[in-house]
């Protein structure tokens, strides 16, 4: 008589249905990670700047917000992590969204950028497991049409993420807006990552709110990422581009209200 085995999955108590409901699902990926980490095998200092990287994607396990985003899940790779949350609505995509932000400025910081995209579908997603076509969605837009330097949103997502922005009082004035997506050139929505943490446009006049300080910080760090990445890469036509494409970005950006020095032509 043969014994009915019972798999690790089964003692653990999780479910093998499977069941994929309709999920906000964001996928990121730290750009040139293979390469940085090559580099870092005689470079202590950038293997410790990696290990913090590390840290930083695996902080977005812990990001909370009170009444948003239920049932918010998360995976970690090995230079990647994928978020997703069992909601649609106009608040949780801006919740998630704000969620990229505070990870993607903490790794600019450490002189990294990613690559990604944000989208919705069936996923079944549980304690770092996650099967079903939204997470193959978020990575086709983080490999082919991402492109640069920047988190895109699905199309289908583009009007809900722009009025995402919009904050309303208690009787549902409008107050203004944040500023955390952006479109592109190519008319691509993207998360405006280059925007000081915090930056609000206020209602019906030209005037952003935002920490100087903080601004300071972020720009400098941009900039020096973008240099860096301008100088390093003179003879390697696709990545030049990612950073002749970022170099655009911080200058539209450093240009608006915040009296930033734009990175020259000839850079």
């Amino acid at each position: 008589m043969l014994l009915a085995s019972v798999s690790p999955v089964e003692k653990a108590g999780v479910t093998t249905s499977f069941e994929r409901i309709q999920r906000l699902v964001a996928f990121i990926d730290i750009l040139g990670w293979r390469a940085m980490a090559s580099a870092s095998k005689d470079d202590p200092e950038l293997r410790c700047r990696l290990a913090e990287c590390l840290r930083i994607l695996a902080s977005g396990a812990y990001l909370k917000h009170q009444d948003y985003l239920r049932d918010r899940q998360f995976a970690q790779f090995t230079d990647g992590i994928l978020i997703s949350a069992a909601t649609t609505n106009m608040y949780d995509l801006r919740h998630l969204i704000w969620d990229i932000l505070v990870i993607s400025r903490a790794l600019l910081k450490r002189g990294v950028v990613v690559r990604g995209g944000i989208t919705k579908g069936l996923l079944y997603h549980r304690d770092g497991f996650a099967i079903g076509p939204a997470r193959g969605s978020a990575r086709w837009l983080e490999a082919k049409l991402a492109i640069y330097p920047r988190v895109v949103i699905d199309p289908g997502l583009a009007i809900l993420a722009v009025e995402s922005q919009h904050a309303f009082d208690g009787e549902g004035r409008w107050l203004g807006s944040d500023r955390t997506v952006r479109e592109d050139s190519d008319e691509i929505l993207f998360v405006d990552y280059l925007q000081p943490e915090g930056a609000f446009q206020l209602e019906h006049v030209q005037v952003v709110q935002y920490d100087r300080h903080d601004a300071r910080e972020h720009f400098n760090a941009a900039r020096r990422v973008i240099l860096r990445g301008l100088t390093e890469n003179r003879n390697q036509p696709a990545i030049l581009r990612k950073y002749a494409w970022l170099k655009t970005y911080y200058n539209a950006v450093a240009s608006d209200e915040y009296g930033q020095p734009q990175i020259e032509n000839d850079r």
